[in-house]
């Protein structure tokens, strides 16, 4: 199945990169990051979920799922659900955002 391959290609090149095996969530948080030009450490709690929440929805906007409303006066993109997630399972849910993140990481010619 591409979308397997796709994510592992994924994965051992994240590793390799940052020497060690992310899971989901640092992934998203990544992607949150790597969308508002965020590339430091020691970042507090409540901006990392914030992060990640930025992350998941930049994986659905192309989708249709989430769209930018607007930016709050710090410049950070307040997304609005724009039509229902998909009713899935857990499983079909990790699969659905691992799929997700592989586009991502592809168009911003991470991985090819």
């Amino acid at each position: 199945m591409q979308t397997t391959e796709g994510w592992e290609a994924l994965s051992q090149a994240l590793e390799l990169r940052f020497q060690k095996k992310l899971n989901l969530e640092a992934i998203l948080l990544l992607i949150g990051m790597h969308e508002m030009n965020i590339y430091q450490k020691g970042i507090k709690k409540e901006v990392k979920v914030d992060l990640m929440h930025i992350g998941l929805c930049k994986l659905l906007e192309n989708d249709g799922y989430y769209e930018i409303n607007h930016y709050d006066e710090d410049g950070w993109p307040i997304y609005e659900l724009k039509k229902p997630l998909p009713d899935l399972s857990l499983a079909s849910q990790i699969d659905f955002i691992q799929s997700k993140m592989v586009e991502y990481f592809k168009k911003i010619e991470f991985i090819s």
